[in-house]
Parts: C-alpha cells; sequence; structure tokens
C-alpha cells in the first residue's frame, strides 16, 4: 500500500509509528487531515456498543466495567480512524483528490466496504464528472482489502479487552462489534 501514498503520507505514518499513543500521535493525525467522523467518536456511539454488550449479557454492565469497556473502544477507535486516514489517502492519490476532498465527502459511518460503495463511490464519481473505471474501483478494492485485513485483528483484540473488563468470552462479543461501529 505505501507504493499507492503520497511520500508526505508515508513520513507523517512513520511520525505516527514512532509516536508514544499520546499528544504527539494525535497532534501528527490532525495535521495530515481530518479523519472522517466514526460512529464510535460520538457518545452515542459508546451507548450503542454498551447496549450490544448488555443485550449480549442479559444485565446491564457495572460501572467500573463501562468505564473499562468505553476506554478500550475509545482507543479501538482512535486506531480506526487511523487507518481510515490511510485509506481516503491512498484512494485521494489514486483519483488525484486531495485528502481534504475525500475527507469531506466521507460517510460518518465508515469509509470501507458497503460505504465505500454506497455512500463514497457516487460522491467521488459526483465530484469527478465521471464513473470510476474498473483499474481505479479494482484499485480501490485492494486497498480496502488491506484495510479490513489491519482492522480484523483489531477487533479480534477490542473483543478480548472488552471480555476481559467484564467477565465474558471473546467470542461472544467480536459479532456485536460491526454492528457498534468497528
Amino acid at each position: 500500500m505505501t507504493d499507492l501514498l503520497p511520500r508526505m503520507t508515508v513520513a507523517a505514518l512513520v511520525v505516527l509509528a514512532a509516536a508514544s499513543p499520546g499528544a504527539l500521535a494525535q497532534e501528527a493525525t490532525a495535521a495530515i487531515a481530518p479523519p472522517p467522523v466514526r460512529s464510535m467518536d460520538a457518545p452515542a456511539g459508546f451507548e450503542a456498543l454498551i447496549g450490544l454488550i448488555e443485550g449480549a449479557l442479559g444485565r446491564p454492565l457495572a460501572e467500573d466495567e463501562r468505564t473499562r469497556c468505553e476506554d478500550a473502544a475509545r482507543r479501538a477507535s482512535a486506531a480506526l480512524r487511523e487507518r481510515d486516514l490511510m485509506f481516503l489517502h491512498a484512494v485521494a492519490d489514486l483519483l488525484r483528490l486531495s485528502p481534504e476532498q475525500l475527507t469531506a465527502m466521507a460517510p460518518s459511518g465508515g469509509i470501507g466496504g458497503a460505504a465505500f460503495e454506497r455512500e463514497l463511490r457516487p460522491r467521488i464519481e459526483s465530484a469527478l464528472g465521471r464513473r470510476l473505471g474498473p483499474r481505479e474501483r479494482e484499485r480501490i478494492r485492494a486497498v480496502d482489502a488491506e484495510r479490513r485485513q489491519w482492522i480484523a485483528p483489531l477487533r479480534d483484540a477490542l473483543a478480548r479487552e472488552l471480555a476481559e473488563a467484564i467477565d465474558a468470552e471473546a467470542a461472544r462479543l467480536r459479532p456485536l462489534l460491526p454492528h457498534a461501529g468497528f
């Protein structure tokens, strides 16, 4: 995927990778371009995740469980924003759009897979004044497949962290995550 990313983006991602998960990483991410808003960024998104977990457990979460689950979800959401940003930069480079243009077109509920086909691709085609060609669609699918490969272990790690927080099985929680924006 790095051959698809602009050199500036690669340099910025190196800074992100080297930074501790603190203010430096947040500043570097913000300097590249504002990421799309994911459903988990809003308090309502956390409430949706908590509701799904409570439904699966058949009981409300204790306050400490809720706090640990929200903290885990915030960390995972930040990691997803980074991957979404990389995806947007790669697609912008492929289509010769600025990352800011593409970010402005991005739907709030996610950018890859079905969301790309359903919402983002029509917006891109409208902005370009043409349909995406077969090669462009194939390259975007390849970048999205790489993004999804990266997200799968993140979901597994989040499910394990949530399971540990509430003393449940990760396998029981993992299927809930895509419904909550992961």
